[in-house]
């Protein structure tokens, strides 16, 4: 179990490597002093995306018939409300890649594109791609939690059952026990919330005053 922590715990870090190191051995061929930040900047356009999403989301659930209205003031469809509402991350997006890309391109010779589709995929999938084993861990982790929850509520809802039934600890050889004048065998029974039964061998139901001393039928 370590080891699979472990692994997940490092493997962001090698990935983070990995990305800086293809863009070096690219760039490096135009200028030998480059040093890529590729990585980083991708883990920053992550967070600001999921920061912009997350006020996306908290500006709908806060004024939720904006769109509706929208949608009846202009008369247009869903669809184009939804690409409206995409906008902030579109602007977002071309504009961190756009300045990323202004310093770098110029010292690039030969087929430019290429290395601009290799940072724009690095861009909208390198943050999630470093960050998964973290979040397979936190994952996992939860998953647990929840796993050891279910195991404990599932422990006690047994041992309601087993009192409920008749068990617990007045089962068994614990079980008090006493033997009446006409033969009848009593047997103590504890309910759920404590409280004693008294049974005998015949099926007779009693009661006691003083503590199993006496006996008297219900």
């Amino acid at each position: 179990m370590k080891k699979v922590f472990m692994f997940f715990w490092r493997l962001p870090k090698k990935i983070y490597c990995k990305i800086n190191e293809c863009e070096e051995n690219f760039l490096q061929k135009f200028d030998a002093e480059y040093k890529s930040k590729l990585a980083m900047h991708s883990l920053i356009f992550h967070f600001a995306s999921m920061v912009l999403n997350a006020l996306l989301v908290v500006f709908y659930l806060l004024y939720p018939n904006t769109f509706d209205g929208i949608i009846a003031n202009y008369n247009i469809n869903m669809a184009i409300v939804t690409v409206l509402a995409l906008v902030p991350t579109i602007i977002l997006t071309t504009t961190y890649i756009a300045l990323y890309l202004k310093k770098r391109v110029p010292i690039i010779e030969g087929r430019k594109w290429i290395y601009c589709v290799q940072v724009i995929l690095t861009f909208l999938f390198g943050g999630a791609i470093t960050l998964a084993p973290i979040y397979i861990l936190l994952g996992l982790l939860a998953l647990s939690i929840y796993v050891v929850i279910f195991i404990i509520c599932l422990y006690i809802l047994l041992a309601f059952v087993s009192i409920a039934l008749g068990g617990g600890s007045s089962s068994g050889r614990n079980k008090r026990k006493w033997t009446l004048s006409n033969g009848d065998e009593v047997t103590e029974e504890k309910g759920l919330c404590g409280e004693s039964y008294y049974t005998g061998n015949s099926g007779t139901s009693y009661d006691t005053n003083d503590g199993g001393n006496t006996f008297y039928e219900k």
